[in-house]
């Protein structure tokens, strides 16, 4: 009987990952990727009437907004990079949280060398906030502009990449891009680690799961290296206000503007969104301990779920080619070789090699483990500890109740609304 299960289970997912790859190859010069997308004055009509016939199109303005805390050594690589950007009329602010090190010096350096760089340097925590969403919110309140693209300190972008999100959008008609970044491992343990989160990716952007750009559907996607927001969406939602104490910020303002009706996007950054995240696996495996418990909203039963599923779809097909007949052993390895595949489209930047498609399930043990680790730290620690500070778990619980109910209420008066449009 366990092993028709586990034949049952690989042949499924095999299936799966060959449907996948044959998607992919279809749209795989779909734009997809944000380095593929043209950067040249964009065909749009210009937003200025005083504007005399024949000039330019004019394009929006654009703010980058960068929450930094203790990023001193690379903090200045990643602002040199945005300085570099042609964008018209770029403004850049960034948000010194607390930082202890150097990174407001730094910061204050740049800004002396480049007018477009606004240092914004806070000093306390206001109760009910946590340090990134509250230095985001003084942020976007600094930035006065059409658009807000929200970035990390360590996040490098190739040239032309403001350019290239912003056309998109306008010519898109969306009100959020998202971007997967380019995450560049060095060492093998960061690059088995990141093997399962990569295919997870590419079943976003490849599939109709979920469709992000779908309004009637409930998936969405935001990213911490590269969230652009039009200021209108942004202010609907009340910033970041709604999401205070929500430790993955990036994900849930996603969640938030799609649930209000804003139209959202989700790119590849390969090429144009690079970092390096973390140094070493044991840092990998240490970075998420106060992110995965609250992606499932401090709750044990869907903790246990999520584990369940990863397992199962990071390893069914492997050990499909131990159990059952020739048959179901031939599709489970036809599996393996389309998830060796779906690497090889991945591109040359994800540095994951298709032979990591044979250690799949190694890489969805890890990042098992890391959802594990996350829930025993919290339960732990009695909630989580982020920039050198404890939220107590209550507090963030209660502060979930709170916000899936004011989410539940946006995804109704949004479907609502879009009923009456249609009628």
């Amino acid at each position: 009987m366990l092993e028709l299960l586990v034949a049952g289970l690989g042949v499924s997912l095999s299936l799966a990952w060959l449907g996948l790859l044959v998607r992919a190859l279809r749209h795989r010069r779909d734009p997809h990727r944000l380095a593929d997308l043209p950067t040249g004055d964009p065909p749009f009509a210009r937003t200025r009437e005083a504007e005399p016939v024949g000039a330019a199109p004019a394009w929006p303005s654009l703010a980058v907004v960068i929450a930094a805390r203790n990023e001193a050594d690379e903090i200045e690589a990643a602002m040199e990079s945005l300085l570099a950007q042609d964008y018209p009329g770029l403004r850049v602010v960034a948000v010194n949280d607390r930082s202890t090190d150097a990174t407001g010096a730094v910061l204050d350096r740049l800004a002396a060398r480049d007018a477009r760089l606004r240092v914004v340097h806070i000093g306390q925590l206001p109760a009910g906030w946590l340090g990134k969403t509250h230095a985001l919110q003084v942020g976007s309140r600094a930035a006065e502009s059409q658009w807000i693209a929200f970035t990390d300190g360590d996040v490098v972008f190739a040239p032309g990449t403001l350019r290239r999100a912003v056309r998109h959008a306008v010519e898109e008609g969306v009100d959020h891009v998202t971007v997967g970044p380019d995450v560049r491992p060095e060492t093998f343990g960061e690059r088995l680690f990141l093997a399962f989160p990569t295919l997870l990716f590419l079943v976003m952007i490849y599939t109709p799961l979920g469709r992000v750009d779908d309004p009637r559907s409930r998936a969405f996607a935001g990213a911490g290296a590269f969230n652009l927001v039009h200021r209108r969406a942004l202010d609907a939602i009340g910033g970041f206000d709604r999401i205070a104490l929500s430790v993955e910020d990036d994900l849930r303002l996603g969640q938030a503007l799609k649930y209000s009706g804003s139209r959202s996007l989700v790119l590849s950054g390969l090429g144009a969104i690079m970092l390096r995240w973390h140094r070493g696996l044991p840092r990998m495996l240490r970075a998420l301990d106060k992110n995965f418990f609250s992606a499932v909203d401090y709750r044990p039963g869907r903790a246990v779920l999520a584990l369940l599923v990863m397992l199962v779809i990071a390893g069914a097909a492997h050990a499909g080619l131990l159990a059952g007949p020739a048959w179901t052993r031939g599709i489970c390895a036809a599996g393996v070789a389309a998830i060796a595949g779906l690497f090889l489209l991945a591109g040359p930047h994800r540095r994951v090699a298709p032979g990591f498609a044979l250690l799949l399930p190694v890489s969805g043990l890890l990042l098992g483990w890391t959802l594990l680790r996350s829930v025993v730290q919290t339960y732990r620690w009695g909630g989580v500890r982020w920039r050198d500070r404890l939220y107590p778990l209550p507090e963030l619980r209660a502060h979930v109740r709170e916000r899936n109910r004011w989410l539940r209420e946006s995804w109704k008066r949004n479907r609502t609304a879009a009923r009456g449009r249609r009628v």
